[in-house]
């Protein structure tokens, strides 16, 4: 960037660390942008992909908002134009699940599947269009060490959910609402019994 003088960086967590949200690799996206903005240079935009893969997979995906389609191990990353809003509530009860030792217990050979190739839908014009797709193979290494995500994901089911599913490498289990009253109700539910949990509500789309 030919920028010769030093930044004294201070980050404020809002997302729990371990919780399989992406937060550390929101943070080096946005340092990214606002090292740009605070030097008033630019990175060439053909070299941010390569720079934000080299700092963590998941950067890339961080650098635009929206939806997106990610292939390989995380630098190819495509835009999706047709998702259907979403009206999420993300639980995590405070356990922080280190991603390096999930992906060191997965099992991989029975997940792969040589000469074949996933197909999916280019878009998703509704939430139940959606829900078929929905997995999380690392469920498999997590929920057995720590049964309280798999506790979540079945009180999200009592609770009216669309589909529950554990959030990356855990520890946050999303539960996904086609009904925002619904979602809405969860979440004094889940405050009134787990005031200690982090808790949050969210949407994508227009809603």
């Amino acid at each position: 960037m030919g920028f010769d003088g030093g930044l004294s960086v201070r980050i404020e967590k809002e997302i729990p660390l371990g919780a399989g949200l992406g937060g550390g690799s929101t943070d080096a996206a946005a340092v990214m942008r606002a090292v740009e903005r605070i030097t008033g240079r630019s990175i060439p935009e053909g070299d941010y992909p390569e720079i934000a893969y080299k700092l963590g997979a998941d950067v890339p995906f961080f650098l635009r908002e929206g939806a997106k389609w990610v292939e390989g191990i995380g630098e190819k990353v495509t835009p999706v134009s047709g998702m259907p809003p979403l009206h999420l509530l993300l639980v995590n009860p405070g356990v922080s699940i280190s991603t390096k030792w999930v992906y060191s217990e997965l099992k991989i050979n029975p997940l792969t599947s040589p000469g074949t190739t996933a197909s999916f839908p280019r878009a998703f014009g509704s939430v139940k269009v959606l829900l078929p797709y929905l997995t999380n193979d690392l469920e498999s290494v997590v929920l057995p060490r720590f049964p309280v995500v798999d506790e979540i994901k079945n009180l999200l089911i009592t609770l009216g959910v669309d589909a529950a599913l554990m959030s990356g490498s855990g520890s946050t289990v999303f539960g996904l609402f086609s009904d925002p009253i619904k979602r809405d109700e969860a979440l004094e539910a889940f405050r009134r019994e787990y005031p200690q949990w982090w808790i949050c509500a969210a949407h994508s789309g227009v809603v």
